[in-house]
C-alpha cells in the first residue's frame, strides 16, 4: 500500500498538500518552498534589492545610450569623410575648384584612420591622375606628405 503523503526535504512525513481541490506533486512542493523562500529573502532585503534592480536598470540605459551614440558618430564620421572627398575633387555648385581648400581637405583626411586602407587608392589614384597638371604643386607636395603620414600609420 502506498503512502499518501510525502517526504519532505528534512526527512519527515507530511500530509499532501491540496491546492483548490487538485494534489501537488514533490516537485511542485519544492517549487513553492522556492518561492516563498526567495519571498522571505526579498523581504528581508528589499533595499539591497531595490539598489540592484536600480543600478541594473541603469547600466543596462547607460549601455544602450552608449552604443547608440557611438553608431551615431560612426554615421557622422562616415557623412564627414566622404563630404572631404566630394570636396576634394568637385567644385562646389557654381563655384570653381579652390587649391587652398582641396589642400586643407588632403590634411584632414589624416584624422579618418578607420579609412586609411582607401585614402591610400584614392590619393596615389589623385596623384597619379594630376601628376601632369600645372600649377597644383602645392597640392600634389600636401597629397605626398599625407600618404607618407598615412603610410606610416598602417605598417
Amino acid at each position: 500500500m502506498k503512502p499518501t503523503g510525502v517526504i519532505s526535504k528534512t526527512w519527515h512525513y507530511v500530509e499532501p498538500f491540496t491546492l483548490l481541490g487538485s494534489t501537488l506533486s514533490l516537485g511542485s512542493l519544492y517549487m513553492i518552498q522556492f518561492l516563498h523562500s526567495l519571498w522571505t529573502w526579498l523581504d528581508a532585503h528589499s533595499g539591497a534589492f531595490a539598489l540592484i534592480v536600480t543600478l541594473a536598470t541603469s547600466l543596462f540605459l547607460a549601455l544602450k545610450y552608449l552604443n547608440q551614440r557611438s553608431v551615431e558618430i560612426k554615421d557622422r564620421r562616415f557623412e564627414v569623410y566622404h563630404t572631404l572627398i566630394q570636396r576634394l575633387v568637385e567644385p562646389a555648385p557654381g563655384t570653381v575648384m579652390k587649391l587652398d581648400r582641396q589642400v586643407a581637405v588632403v590634411y584632414e583626411l589624416r584624422n579618418f584612420p578607420e579609412y586609411y586602407d582607401v585614402t591610400l587608392r584614392i590619393l596615389r589614384g589623385l596623384r597619379e591622375a594630376w601628376k601632369s597638371v600645372h600649377g597644383i604643386e602645392r597640392l600634389l607636395s600636401e597629397i605626398d606628405l599625407t600618404l607618407a603620414y598615412v603610410e606610416a600609420r598602417t605598417k
